[in-house]
């Protein structure tokens, strides 16, 4: 993400994020409350114009599957009652 992770290699586990990154920005993009630091990555993203990659897609996807799928729990739990 803009080359430039290098600089917070002391207090972020980089090795652990190169790991997960798509997940994270999947994730990022799907999920509804932003808070500014996830607004201001996305908007860094959008100015970029750099394409993401299509795993990206797929975990935004998946994270609102299961975003669903435990709403749906919660409501089928709450009308059995």
């Amino acid at each position: 993400i803009g080359n430039k992770l290098k600089f917070y290699n002391k207090v972020f586990d980089l090795e652990r994020f190169e790991k997960i990154k798509y997940r994270y920005i999947g994730e990022l993009l799907a999920k509804g409350n932003k808070s500014a630091l996830d607004l201001e990555l996305i908007n860094y993203l959008k100015e970029s114009n750099s394409p993401l990659p299509s795993k990206v897609y797929f975990y935004a996807g998946l994270s609102r599957f299961n975003e669903y799928k435990l709403n749906l729990k919660r409501y089928l739990k709450n009308y059995r009652k």
